[in-house]
């Protein structure tokens, strides 16, 4: 089972004393954030891990059913590299 966003909005309401309103806008706008600062900068959380955009190059895809073989177009995809802290917390 995930954590969904009206999860963390829960948690961010009991941990503080924020409405859940507010919590909600809280996540909403680090969330935006990420999303405007993602496509020209990493971004660095101390402690928490960092989110980095990668490219994938073009390659050639096949579909399993028929076999017939077609173009990937290159994209970017966000990935998230882990604090130590994070780490040794999960293992």
């Amino acid at each position: 089972m995930g954590l969904g966003k009206s999860d963390i909005v829960i948690n961010i309401n009991a941990k503080t004393q924020l409405s859940r309103e507010s919590s909600s806008v809280l996540l909403e706008y680090f969330i935006s954030l990420l999303k405007i600062h993602i496509n020209t900068h990493n971004v660095k959380i101390s402690n928490f891990g960092k989110f980095k955009v990668k490219i994938s190059p073009e390659r050639t895809g096949r579909n399993p059913k028929n076999k017939v073989a077609y173009p990937i177009i290159e994209r970017k995809k966000v990935s998230f590299y882990a604090s130590h802290r994070i780490k040794n917390l999960i293992n």
